[in-house]
């Protein structure tokens, strides 16, 4: 299994940046989620200007550590939080601000972040899903 697992891999290349996009325009590496949620974008209007930086900093530490972290760095969840200082509503908070329309995110482990195919198939509740971010 580890070797399919290391061919599923995103590498960045030539292409993330394609188009003239400053990241990688697929959006890896992918945010860790402690369970499967399909969260919708945060509507600004509803923040205070103060609030809202507060998110966008969160946001923006989020993917700096994000992009620091090795593949396969075995941490939890919750220790991923800790080294942000973030409670888990405020994580999601901010990655909702990074949205721009309802997204389905599968749970992932922090070490899982740039896999592209986490599974083959994904069970939620009744129904099996197959699935590719590709």
């Amino acid at each position: 299994m580890k070797e399919l697992v290391n061919l599923q891999l995103h590498r960045h290349a030539k292409s993330c940046k394609k188009q003239g996009h400053k990241i990688c325009r697929f959006n890896f590496p992918l945010p860790p989620m402690q369970r499967t949620l399909i969260l919708e974008p945060l509507l600004e209007t509803i923040l205070e200007q103060d609030e809202l930086n507060q998110v966008k900093q969160n946001y923006d530490a989020i993917k700096c550590l994000l992009d620091e972290m090795k593949y396969g760095e075995n941490i939890t969840f919750e220790a991923f939080l800790d080294k942000l200082k973030l409670t888990e509503e405020q994580y999601l908070q901010a990655i909702r601000y990074s949205l721009k329309r309802s997204t389905l995110l599968l749970r992932r482990a922090p070490s899982e972040i740039r896999i592209i195919i986490t599974a083959h198939f994904y069970k939620l509740g009744e129904l099996t899903w197959t699935y590719s971010l590709f």
